[in-house]
């Protein structure tokens, strides 16, 4: 404890304040910094101890994966149909062409269209 106290500039008290899972003691960031410091650790591997940024996690399965982009397909063809069918909605939104994926179909990551309201007029 002495090392670490001599290390990091935190006092003691503070030290058993955080080692002691009864203690209801909140962590400052100032002091997260200067623990990190002291281990020669960036802050973020306190706050997510077991994540490697070199492995990045997979939110959704391969089979996931297609399932989403094909609903994004279907998206992509309704909007096409809700802009009325014209030419240049068709052509561009729908083929996929120029949207960043490489197998030329749609873009699973592409956002979806902002909400419209539409407007009546008042009585």
């Amino acid at each position: 404890m002495l090392d670490l106290e001599a290390m990091s500039g935190i006092g003691k008290t503070t030290i058993y304040r955080i080692l002691d899972p009864k203690a209801d003691y909140l962590l400052t960031l100032t002091t997260l910094i200067k623990l990190a410091a002291a281990y020669e650790l960036p802050v973020w591997q306190f706050l997510y101890p077991h994540y490697d940024p070199a492995q990045r996690p997979v939110v959704l399965s391969p089979a996931e994966q297609d399932e989403h982009a094909h609903w994004h397909l279907v998206f992509l063809q309704v909007r096409a149909l809700a802009d009325g069918g014209r030419s240049d909605a068709n052509n561009s939104r729908a083929s996929g062409a120029g949207s960043g994926d490489p197998r030329g179909g749609p873009n699973p990551s592409a956002e979806p269209p902002p909400f419209k309201r539409q407007k009546y007029p008042r009585p």
